[in-house]
């Protein structure tokens, strides 16, 4: 239907992807496996400011088409909320801005989430651009660090190993995406 978000050449494309990949796992290699998507609605709404009912009706399809694949879905406000005294205690001690500070390269703050965050955020001044940057990284070190925690899984990432490889930390991932088929919730109007 015309008024649907998705963008089929790219949302479905990665999903039919990550299938195919979980059946070559159980097939071919006796890997019993389970998909589980997380849609980043969080770092949508909360720190990029996206319109929240766009959001919610793009990962509705999202949960529609990775149902449909036999995946389950969670959204990361979701499991944050299940796992709240987790989130906050991982937040305290390791993402304070005094230990983000000292662990995170200065490279990542001028090369990848200053940028980013002003991309975003320039209309808001210079504090808010700083700001969404520290709670992106925040968001994605705790976010790792509970998934780790309450998973132990392994993450197929949708985007660059460069996005990942600090704000990960030790959770294991793998890149099976083409350059095509990552982030896909940029691509398309």
């Amino acid at each position: 239907s015309p008024t649907r978000i998705l963008t089929y050449d790219y949302d479905l494309a990665a999903l039919n992807r990550v299938k195919r990949y979980s059946d070559q796992l159980a097939r071919y290699y006796g890997a019993p496996n389970a998909v589980l998507i997380m849609p980043a609605d969080v770092y949508a709404i909360e720190i990029n400011g996206d319109n929240p009912d766009r959001v919610t009706t793009y990962f509705s399809e999202i949960r529609v088409a990775a149902n449909d694949l036999g995946f389950s879905v969670q959204p990361w406000s979701a499991i944050r909320e299940q796992n709240l005294d987790l989130y906050e205690e991982i937040l305290q001690w390791e993402c304070s801005p005094e230990a983000l500070f000292r662990s995170t390269p200065k490279a990542l703050w001028y090369d990848g989430l200053f940028p980013a965050a002003l991309s975003r955020n320039s209309a808001l001044g210079e504090d808010a651009v700083h700001q969404s940057a520290f709670r992106y990284l925040q968001e994605r070190i705790v976010e790792a660090r509970v998934i780790e925690a309450v998973y132990t899984p392994i993450k197929l990432s949708m985007v660059s190993k460069q996005k990942d490889d600090i704000v990960d930390r030790e959770l294991p991932r793998v890149y099976i995406l083409e350059k095509e088929l990552k982030f896909p919730w940029l691509k398309g109007s």
